[in-house]
């Protein structure tokens, strides 16, 4: 799990032109005197303390005229003020505010370079992620929460309607902040009921396949796979990959797997499932936007589809290992060289090839749609906090900082402005799978022909049963993998669970 007009900060310098001293000049009649004179008009840069800075810039026109029947020469400086409007830097701040993350100790590295511009300094308290989110919301009940948190959007529902977060539009609007350079508009992303929630940190990571070059190489199979940069990119569907990765699959004489074409075990129900059942056209609700829904959407032949292709992968076609045979490999079988490929997320330190090897990527195949998910992790202010505006500011910095999101590209792609982070970063391996993430994302994206068709959908699981919602999933995946029930079976059973809880909360 990027710049153009950033605003950048500038010091302000005051222009002064003062008179010129006397100077002599050469003698032009032996019996008189030479006289100069120098006339220098006073510049003065007025201050101007808004969100804009006007500096005074000064053009100098010189003039000599030569009066030789009084042999005079005098000489005239013009100088020309011309006023150029720059934005300004971020306001500094006197503040402390507590912030509570599950990133551990990555976010040392952006604290001091915000500190430095805003003035605000930062007591943090990180989580482990299986506690962050019961931990938090007993703190926003008893009124001892931090100022700021992170959340993942997966609990969007649990978190918007609690009227515990303070949205941002205002203060946004206040800023100037320049929305169409987030990754996805805030309002979709963060939104609810129409007001900004919270700020994105990063842009949403997609599903991909990473290959071991070596493994696929050595059988011929990476000369015509849509890897990134090939004219054939992204143009795989379900069949072509099965084929693929059969390809890439060895068994013994015994059936004792060698070789797994994809190490990506699916024992329960998660991001990478919901992946493959939005892209062949399914849904988990009858409104999954918007927090509106009233029944489950998970029997549907399309959401049954997309589950059964998962489960053939592992029980049929058997590319992928069993959650029981990847558990049994040490490191996993793509870490232990013994898969193909894997798939994951597109984040560059998940497998960093100065520790593993030479790899090639290629975008999730598809079905019916090519997808990108809205709602990754992003930043949010209590209500009850006592410093509501530095909250905001602090926010905001962190997320629109070139500074910041330069260092930040090494961890992930930044929400803000990502391509011109990503454009500017040095050739290899966080760049390349950079520039996948952002491939199917409209106006951030290289390869502008590859965002045709893509559709977007949320991660988050509606308002009225969140965390229900997951659980039951996650038991009616693991049922169909282990074999204890049919697809059909374990999903019918699953809506008929979810709408009767949600029939509980209208």
């Amino acid at each position: 799990m990027l710049n153009k007009g950033l605003s950048r900060r500038l010091r302000r310098r005051s222009f002064l032109a003062g008179l010129g001293a006397m100077a002599a000049l050469p003698i032009l009649a032996a019996c008189q005197p030479q006289v100069v004179e120098k006339v220098v008009e006073k510049v003065v840069e007025k201050p101007v303390e808004k969100v804009v800075t006007q500096i005074v810039e000064k053009t100098v026109e010189k003039v000599v005229t030569q009066i030789v029947e009084k042999e005079k020469v005098v000489e005239k400086e013009k100088v020309v003020e011309k006023l150029v409007t720059v934005a300004a830097g971020p306001k500094k701040m006197t503040a402390t505010l507590r912030f509570s993350s599950w990133w551990g100790d990555a976010f040392n590295a952006w604290f001091p370079i915000v500190e430095a511009k805003t003035g605000i300094k930062i007591q943090y308290e990180p989580l482990a992620w299986g506690e962050w989110k019961q931990k938090l919301l007993t703190q926003l009940a008893g009124g001892v929460a931090p100022d700021l948190f992170q959340i993942d959007a997966s609990e969007n529902g649990v978190f918007f309607p609690s009227g515990q977060l303070l949205p941002f539009d205002d203060w946004l609007k206040k800023e100037n902040i320049d929305m169409s350079k987030w990754s996805l508009d805030p309002r979709k992303e963060n939104g609810f009921e129409g007001k900004i929630m919270g700020l994105s940190i990063i842009t949403m990571v997609d599903a991909i396949v990473w290959i071991n070059q070596e493994l696929a190489e050595k059988d011929g199979l990476l000369k015509d796979a849509p890897t990134w940069g090939k004219p054939n990119y992204d143009t795989w569907r379900w069949d072509d990959w099965v084929k693929w990765l059969k390809a890439g699959t060895k068994v013994k004489s015994d059936g004792t797997v060698e070789q797994y074409g994809l190490d990506a075990s699916f024992g329960t129900w998660g991001d990478f499932v919901r992946v493959f059942v939005h892209q062949n056209g399914g849904s988990i609700f009858d409104d999954d936007w918007n927090y509106k829904e009233t029944k489950s959407m998970v029997d549907q032949p399309a959401v049954l589809e997309a589950v059964q292709f998962v489960n053939d992968l592992v029980n049929k076609h058997k590319v992928a290992p069993t959650p029981d045979a990847e558990k049994a490999i040490q490191g996993g079988s793509y870490r232990a060289k013994r898969a193909m490929s894997t798939m994951n997320w597109s984040s560059a330190g998940i497998y960093p090839e100065d520790k593993f090897w030479p790899q090639s990527y290629i975008h999730l195949p598809y079905s019916k749609n090519k997808t990108h998910a809205a709602g990754g992790n992003y930043i949010s202010v209590d209500k009850a906090s006592k410093q509501i505006d530095a909250g905001f500011h602090w926010t905001t910095q962190f997320c629109i900082d070139e500074d910041v999101r330069k260092i930040f590209l090494s961890f992930n792609v930044p929400a803000y402005d990502p391509l011109a982070i990503v454009g500017s970063a040095p050739e290899g391996q966080g760049k390349t799978v950079a520039l996948v993430q952002l491939s199917r994302i409209k106006g951030m994206s290289t390869v502008p022909k590859n965002t045709e068709g893509v559709i977007e959908y949320p991660r988050w699981y509606g308002s009225k049963a969140s965390g229900f919602v997951q659980d039951t999933l996650k038991f009616a995946m693991e049922s169909v993998v282990t074999g204890k029930l049919s697809v059909k079976d374990a999903f019918t059973e699953a809506k008929a669970k979810i709408d009767a809880e949600l029939a509980k909360k209208k």
